[in-house]
This record gives C-alpha cells, sequence and structure tokens, in this order.
C-alpha cells in the first residue's frame, strides 16, 4: 500500500565545486587536466586527488557537497514539509548535509540529529571501501569530475579534517520502495548501477509509484533511458537539462512517461504533457546577489516534487495533466527555489534561510 514518502536514491559521493582558475592557481599554475591525467568534461579517477584536497584544504572556500540531485531534493522537500507541517515522509539513501557550512557526512542505517524532522537517513550496503569524493572543475561552464580511487584504511587515519565514508549502495530495502509514493532517481547513477536501479524502478512500477528521473547529461544517457523502457520499465516524470527536440520527448510519452520537463538555465524551463501545449516557465532570479548555478535544478525538483505529492495523494493526477494553469503555478514555484540556490556558493539554502526565502515563495505559489 503506497504511503506518502519520497524515496530518493541517491549515491556515496562528495563533491568539491571550483573554477578552473582557482584549482589552477592551487597546483602551482599548472594545468589541472594535465596534473590529474584527465579529460576536460569527462569523469575521471585520479591517484593525485586525496593529496591535492590534504594540502589545499580547498573545502574551505568551496564547501563539499553531496553530488547527486537526490540528496539536494530530499533536503528541501523535508525542510518545506516540516513548515508546511505536512505528514509526507521522505527516505533518503547516500550522502546527506547536516546543515551546517562544513561537515557532510555519511548515515549509515541511523537517525542523526542534524537532519530537518521529516528525513529518514538510510544506507544500504554489502561493501565498505572506504572514502570517495570528487573535484568537480568548472571550466567555461563545463564541469569535468576528477575522483578518488576507493582506500581500504579509515578516514580518520588520514586527517582529522575530513569525515566521510563511502559504502557502496547496491539494492534499496524493497519494503520503502514499495510504499514510494514518488521514486526519484538520479541518471548517472541509474545508469552506474544498473542492476539495482532496475530493481527499484521495476518494484516501484509494481506498487503504483510516481517514479521520477532526473538526468543532467541528456545526449549521454538518453538511449540508455528509452532501453530501460523497452524492458518494460517506466518513468512517470522525467527532468533532463539541455535543449531537447520535442520528437524526442514524444518518444518518452509513448513510453508511459506523463510529465517531461526540459530545464534550460537562464531561459527558464518547459513543462510538457501529452494532454497539453509546452507550459514556458520563466526564470526566476535570487534575492541574494548570483554566486552560480550549481543546485539549481535539484532544488527545482525538490520544490516541484513538494507541490506534486497532494495530487498524488488524492487521485487528482488526471486533472492536474489537464490543468496548465496549475503546472505553470508549480514551476513558476519551482522556478523560484531554483534562483534562491543560485545566490550562495554551495548547492544547497542552508537551513537557517530556509524559512526567511519560504515568505518570499508564496508570491509565487
Amino acid at each position: 500500500m503506497l504511503k506518502n514518502k519520497i524515496v530518493a536514491l541517491g549515491n556515496p559521493f562528495l563533491d568539491v565545486t571550483a573554477p578552473y582558475d582557482v584549482v589552477r592557481e592551487l597546483l602551482g599554475d599548472i594545468d589541472p587536466y594535465e596534473y590529474f591525467g584527465a579529460t576536460k568534461g569527462s569523469s575521471d579517477v585520479s591517484e593525485k586527488i586525496w593529496d591535492f584536497f590534504m594540502k589545499t584544504k580547498i573545502e574551505r572556500e568551496y564547501p563539499m557537497s553531496p553530488g547527486c540531485t537526490s540528496a539536494n531534493a530530499s533536503y528541501l522537500i523535508a525542510n518545506l514539509n516540516e513548515i508546511e507541517e505536512k505528514d509526507s515522509e521522505v527516505v533518503y539513501i547516500g550522502a546527506m548535509h547536516d546543515g551546517h557550512v562544513l561537515g557532510y557526512r555519511f548515515i549509515h542505517g541511523t537517525r542523526d540529529d542534524g537532519f530537518p524532522k521529516g528525513v529518514t537517513p538510510l544506507f544500504i550496503n554489502d561493501t565498505d571501501q572506504g572514502p570517495t569524493c570528487a573535484l568537480v572543475i568548472i571550466d567555461n561552464g563545463e564541469r569535468t569530475f576528477i575522483k578518488t580511487p576507493p582506500v581500504d584504511i579509515s578516514i580518520a587515519d588520514l586527517t582529522k579534517e575530513y569525515w566521510f565514508r563511502e559504502r557502496t549502495i547496491r539494492r534499496a530495502p524493497i519494503d520503502e520502495i514499495r510504499e514510494a509514493r514518488i521514486l526519484l532517481l538520479n541518471g548517472y547513477d541509474v545508469m552506474s548501477k544498473q542492476d539495482s536501479s532496475k530493481f527499484a524502478i521495476k518494484e516501484a512500477n509494481k506498487a503504483g509509484g510516481f517514479v521520477v528521473l532526473d538526468v543532467a547529461n541528456y545526449g549521454l544517457f538518453s538511449r540508455s533511458m528509452l532501453d530501460f523502457c523497452d524492458e518494460g520499465l517506466r518513468y512517470e516524470m522525467v527532468v533532463a537539462s539541455g535543449k531537447i527536440d520535442s520528437a524526442d520527448i514524444g518518444k518518452f510519452f509513448r513510453k508511459g512517461t506523463e510529465i517531461f520537463i526540459n530545464t534550460l538555465g537562464e531561459e527558464g524551463s518547459v513543462i510538457y504533457t501529452r494532454q497539453l501545449d509546452p507550459i514556458g516557465i520563466p526564470m526566476v532570479r535570487s534575492i541574494r546577489p548570483f554566486k552560480n548555478q550549481n543546485g539549481a535544478g535539484d532544488a527545482y525538483i525538490g520544490k516541484f516534487l513538494h507541490s506534486l505529492m497532494p495530487y498524488l495523494r488524492d487521485d487528482g493526477l488526471d486533472d492536474l495533466l489537464h490543468d496548465s494553469s496549475m503546472l505553470h503555478q508549480m514551476g513558476l514555484s519551482a522556478s523560484f527555489w531554483a534562483g534562491q540556490v543560485c545566490g550562495y556558493e554551495a548547492a544547497r539554502i542552508p537551513m537557517p534561510e530556509i524559512a526567511e526565502n519560504y515568505v518570499a515563495s508564496q508570491t509565487y505559489k
């Protein structure tokens, strides 16, 4: 039986995101790609990353954050639930923020006092390989991921400055997925953990859950996503960035997708359904001075799903899919939250300012 529950499958990675020029300066004017043996725009592993983190302490200026949409979206949804006193539960599996500027941590099957009410952090694993994180270099708008290789020693043995361990996610608890009204997955994790992702999507489909897939790089994953559909799996909602041909979007509708959202950065976003004409949503600028767009899409998804939950709970989805005015309002509210993230260096709005920004968001509700 479905409950008012959002299950978000994340990953065990922490990211430090910094501009190319900053990383180059910290390396003594050495090209980062050459130093780490990486290719611009790719995802590579380097033995030199740990040494770089230890010597430069780059995370003091560019704080670590969970490296997936599910973490950021879960955090926002849980805080909005608390503010509005809603009874929906957020179950997150992966790395999560504890509310401090620094101090991201992994949760090993227990609740932590640093988390807002309504969050149940879980970590399901069958290996314990030690710490893993990534340096994300921003170079003219393009991201390059340089990851640390797993190691077999505790992070506490390396330094007191870092506090995290990797536990590779293999399978999420079946009961949680079967009860979830919404299952949120990240496109990269779906493709890199195909067996566990297929398991999760299949169980959610059988239970009648609403499966949401976020795809940051549509061109890289589109074919694999459709291949999953060919195997009988279904996503009720897809969120993808970058301009996408309408013919491609039509392929997902033919596979059972109900809502397709195309996020376009400064150009806003477009919401598609099978029943309505495309709904354009403008970008809403941050109340604070602009810093960067890291995490903006995650906040968009979090707020949109927060608004969507009542329609799923009350069997009102069909009415919503025919209501362009309400979908526009939901998109505008989501765009507001995406805009607020752009006013911070990190990928998440700090907890003390959630309520303050929430008051402003009522204009877009």
